[in-house]
């Protein structure tokens, strides 16, 4: 069996400039129809569009309902393509995808309160990270979403799942055609993350299991998810943590080589390799001792990479990554959301944040308000940063921001990235076998023969050490021996005779 690598546009998907956050009322129960008769202020999305300065603020009265899960993916034109809160998955038209029902529900979907609710969610609203939209690699309006499994009325995250979405259907209403199948079984942190490998088209997932020490990593290629490596490095034993309220977020740097993890023991830091998806030198930040962490902690990166916020709902920290120096920028000030014709209010304290395409980082509060928190400066040091508490008003309720990877991380330069191939070339280069023994075989289309004249080849390990192994013409194209290698898994490097690199391919030996 071949394996089959194809070149195809991967811009299908973009960084949102628009967001859509908030809550659709409860007393919504009609399946068909727009949100009218039951519109009760301040219910409903508040549309964010960071296009314009200051950013345009806008309501739309029928969207899902929104809580801290929140996954929304945009096309090259910034039109909403689906977006879902982990329960549900409607379309840009703000309709429920054919199959797009009763995500992480279990067995109980038919009893569920939910269950009669058009634009309702369930108990994985809760949490911020839950899941994850990611395109696929070699199916054009095709869509990945991949999310923690959570049953209702236990706190078991007993799976990792995926489900994919088919745009192409149903007259580009879109259709589920697999939906949550199993990736790895585990009692799984409601938290993933994902980064663009350094190939610039496939993309590395990376989750965490209650009671390991390890992190689960899988890749998204042109043949689908599996399971990468689970044993890489060890971090922080998160076993006795109550698992209703999860160890926090993950998140990547904006140029792929940092990861990071917050949980109720402070901060994980790492390198990431996005050539080979390795996680190495790991660094503990450890918060101060009379401010505990708390499970429910989340943060972002600044644009430049040299700084992360984070905080716990009362206090907001600025920590620089060169020195580990940590920096108080924000205490919470009590200000409370006081809805008109109610009394008391809601505290607007510090939630979940991200980065938006106005170059600001926006906090939600970590309770259902109408206000964001922003970071107007976020590349600037200590204070200049300019940390601004309820600064952004919206016109609904809200507890959540969207969460999504970098869609626009490029290829990385002369390493595993592509070259001399354009997005729209649909040629494709054959591996076969793949996991090899004893040799494997290359065979370029004629197209790429012509284009590039008397390619090398040199293989890579997992520690960096390259190989030069003799490569022999064959009926295929080229056969290399590989006799002399050890088991594992190396990268495979394609270049031409100028040494620019045309293609790199995942290789597995084994015997």
């Amino acid at each position: 069996m071949f394996i089959h690598i194809f070149w195809i546009s991967h811009t299908q998907v973009v960084n949102p400039k628009i967001w859509y956050i908030g809550y659709q009322t409860d007393l919504k129960k009609d399946t068909l129809t727009p949100d009218t008769a039951f519109y009760i202020k301040p219910h409903g999305a508040t549309i964010l569009n960071f296009k314009q300065n200051p950013v345009g603020i806008t309501r739309f009265g029928y969207s899902l309902s929104l809580g801290a899960c929140n996954v929304q993916l945009y096309d090259k034109n910034d039109s909403l393509i689906l977006y879902s809160n982990g329960s549900k998955i409607f379309n840009g038209k703000h309709r429920l995808i054919e199959g797009g029902d009763s995500l992480s529900y279990g067995s109980d979907w038919a009893t569920s309160l939910f269950a009669g609710n058009y634009y309702g969610e369930f108990i994985i609203r809760v949490f911020p990270n839950a899941m994850l939209g990611l395109p696929s690699v070699k199916s054009k309006n095709q869509y990945f979403l991949i999310s923690v499994f959570i049953s209702k009325g236990t706190v078991s995250h007993e799976r990792i799942v995926y489900s994919i979405v088919d745009m192409n259907l149903n007259g580009g209403r879109g259709k589920v055609i697999e939906k949550e199948k199993a990736m790895k079984f585990g009692n799984f942190a409601p938290t993933i993350e994902a980064c663009k490998h350094g190939n610039g088209m496939d993309w590395w997932i990376i989750a965490r299991e209650y009671g390991k020490k390890n992190y689960s990593i899988f890749i998204l290629d042109s043949t689908g998810i599996k399971l990468e490596s689970e044993n890489q490095l060890s971090g922080w034993d998160l076993s006795n943590v109550n698992l209703e309220q999860g160890n926090g977020t993950n998140r990547f740097s904006y140029d792929g080589k940092l990861f990071a993890s917050f949980t109720h023991l402070g901060l994980e830091l790492f390198d990431f390799d996005r050539c080979f998806g390795t996680l190495s030198n790991r660094r503990e930040i450890i918060f101060p001792i009379n401010d505990s962490f708390p499970t429910s902690g989340s943060g972002c990166f600044s644009p430049n990479n040299k700084f992360i916020y984070t905080g716990n709902g009362k206090y907001v920290y600025q920590i620089e990554l060169s020195n580990k120096k940590i920096r108080l920028i924000g205490i919470n000030d009590d200000f409370r959301d006081t809805p008109e014709g109610q009394t008391g209010g809601i505290f607007t304290n510090f939630g979940v944040s991200n980065l938006a395409y106005d170059g600001k980082i926006y906090f939600s509060s970590g309770e259902t308000t109408r206000y964001l928190h922003t970071i107007e400066n976020p590349n600037d040091t200590g204070i200049l940063c300019n940390f601004k508490q309820h600064s952004v008003k919206l016109l609904t309720f809200n507890s959540g921001l969207p969460h999504y990877p970098n869609y626009e991380l490029g290829a990385v330069a002369d390493k595993c990235g592509e070259s001399g191939i354009t997005d729209n070339t649909l040629e494709e280069i054959e591996v076969y076998p793949n996991p090899a023994s004893d040799y494997v075989e290359i065979s370029p289309s004629n197209a790429i023969l012509n284009l590039f004249q008397h390619p090398t080849f040199t293989l890579t390990n997992l520690l960096g050490q390259q190989t030069s192994l003799p490569v022999e013409v064959s009926s295929r194209g080229y056969r290399i021996d590989t006799r002399a290698l050890s088991e594992g898994i190396y990268m495979l490097q394609m270049r031409d005779i100028n040494d620019n690199l045309i293609k790199t391919e995942r290789l597995v030996i084994s015997r």
